[in-house]
């Protein structure tokens, strides 16, 4: 897990983006007096979750965040029929509050989790290292110690020569 684009903080980016997306949406489509069902709401979800985990693979720029916010907003419009066709000035209000809200709280959240993992990456590098193993050198025999005389007394038997034939 040393990179938020690891997948399961990729996911997490993803969940957390999708969600912002969708409620954001859907609050400002309530506010200024727009339905909202929940079937709508998870289409919108789906396909913030789907854009988003495209873009998940690398840090997201503002850009990418507003455009997906514009996108989700747009979506949300679209897919929610509980509302009459076209739009007031009070729904178009409300859909730019809440893209600029959402593309804050997303930057803000984005920066908060690439600075989380950086700061943690080391530390968790660091836990999960296995100790190293250092020999120790085994203890060196001398070898004086087997030659010359030491070396006849451990092979000496006593006698030497080929044995001797009692008849």
């Amino acid at each position: 897990m040393s990179s938020p684009t690891a997948v399961p903080l990729r996911l997490a980016r993803t969940a957390g983006a999708a969600s912002v997306c969708t409620a954001t949406a859907v609050l400002a489509h309530g506010s200024a007096g727009g339905g909202v069902s929940p079937s709508a709401a998870a289409v919108v979800f789906l396909a913030a979750a789907a854009v988003t985990w495209s873009l998940a693979r690398r840090r997201l720029t503002t850009g990418q965040l507003v455009g997906l916010l514009v996108l989700a907003q747009a979506g949300l419009h679209v897919v929610a029929t509980d509302h009459v066709a076209g739009s007031s000035a009070a729904m178009l209000a409300t859909h730019v509050v809440a893209t600029a809200v959402s593309a804050v709280v997303l930057r803000r959240g984005e920066s908060f989790a690439w600075s989380l993992v950086t700061r943690l990456a080391p530390g968790l590098v660091l836990t999960l290292r296995l100790p190293e193993v250092t020999a120790t050198p085994a203890a060196a025999v001398p070898f004086s110690g087997l030659c010359g005389e030491g070396l006849s007394r451990l092979f000496d038997r006593g006698m030497r020569g080929p044995p001797v034939r009692f008849v």
